[in-house]
């Protein structure tokens, strides 16, 4: 039943009182069920962030990982003549296209998702670019990052202790 706001109350009483009849007013339950959906809307940003927080974690231990084990190479290159600076500035040079790569591969991958989801519900929305642009950016911030913290050590050691303990 259709009933204007000023005369739901009487309305519920006068059918309530019938029998077998069970009133209801549906606006409570309509904000009962936004109120449920506001609440469940934050977990795919929690869940988000976590995965974030996951990826920037492992490229930070694969970085430092790699920057371990390239020591030796990292000896050589000082031994030859490079300067501390320059072996940075190559770590540097090189996992950061790492990280542009993965964060242009991820952001892709989420693009693609994105439009698929578009296409299906038949109401693509607005497509989030600068969302997109951002995670690159912050791909490419997390990769360096990583980088400057390991490979920052492991340039400044000396030729000659990398190299005789390998």
């Amino acid at each position: 039943v259709d009933v204007e706001k000023d005369k739901v109350g009487s309305a519920l009483a006068t059918m309530s009182e019938l029998p077998d009849v069970f009133a209801l007013e549906v606006t409570q339950l309509n904000e009962l069920v936004e109120r449920m959906f506001r609440q469940l809307s934050a977990l795919p940003l929690i869940v988000a962030v976590l995965a974030l927080f996951a990826g920037g974690v492992i490229v930070a231990n694969t970085v430092s990982r790699a920057t371990v084990e390239r020591r030796r190479q990292i000896g050589i290159m000082k031994a030859i003549g490079l300067q501390s600076r320059d072996v940075l500035r190559l770590l540097l040079l090189e996992n950061g296209l790492i990280g542009l790569a993965g964060g242009l591969i991820g952001a892709g991958i989420g693009a693609a998702a994105i439009a698929l989801t578009g296409l299906v519900a038949e109401n693509p929305g607005s497509f989030p670019f600068l969302t997109l642009a951002a995670l690159v950016g912050l791909a490419l911030a997390i990769a360096l990052g990583a980088t400057l913290v390991t490979a920052y050590g492991a340039s400044r050691e000396k030729p000659l202790i990398v190299l005789r303990y390998e």
